[in-house]
């Protein structure tokens, strides 16, 4: 049991590791003359604002996608053994609780721009 938790570990911090290599730019934001003369505007943090907004919605939504193929695999390889079943269904309902984290979390964001009326967040 204990091995099992080990490679489940692993797997993610793999999956992690690939996405911040991926994402890296994102993070860093890699723009050039992103900010002249270092003079920070309001503007500009808002648009710092937005863009780790969507960074955090892209790495998201990419991380929903791995962990529901996870879980699909998981029921692939059960190959019929209830234990194994059961705890692909509970991977695949914890990974819909985050997608729906995630979507809640996006309908807010954009119900408070429309009640706002300004592009801000």
């Amino acid at each position: 049991m204990k091995m099992k938790k080990i490679i489940q570990l692993k797997t993610i911090f793999v999956f992690l590791f690939l996405g911040i290599i991926l994402f890296s730019p994102f993070i860093v934001l890699a723009q050039p003359n992103a900010f002249p003369n270092d003079a920070w505007t309001p503007q500009d943090v808002v648009n710092l604002v937005g863009l780790i907004r969507n960074m955090f919605l892209i790495i998201g939504v990419i991380s929903l996608v791995i962990f529901i193929i996870w879980a699909g695999m998981g029921f692939f390889t059960a190959q019929g053994n209830p234990t194994k079943i059961q705890e692909a269904k509970k991977k695949l309902l914890w990974t819909l609780i985050a997608a729906a984290i995630i979507l809640g979390t996006y309908v807010i964001i954009l119900s408070i721009r429309a009640f706002i009326g300004k592009d801000w967040l």
